[in-house]
């Protein structure tokens, strides 16, 4: 198993299809910016609504910038 130099790709041997090559770009977005990557996955946030839904007893305040 070998990485490459800039960290995003793994790439392993020995498979029965032969070398495999795993994308590790987005785990490491996530490291890097948590809360960027969670407003990514949720597409934009919470609007007012589903805030009310989900949330209860909490004034309404955006989730993403």
């Amino acid at each position: 198993m070998t990485l490459s130099a800039d960290g995003t790709r793994m790439f392993a041997n020995g498979h029965p299809a032969g070398a495999v090559v795993w994308d590790l770009s987005r785990p490491a977005r996530v490291l890097r910016d948590p809360v960027a990557a969670a407003c990514e996955i949720a597409r934009g946030g919470l609007d007012e609504k589903e805030w009310m839904r989900l949330t209860e007893g909490l004034a309404y305040r955006r989730s993403c910038p």
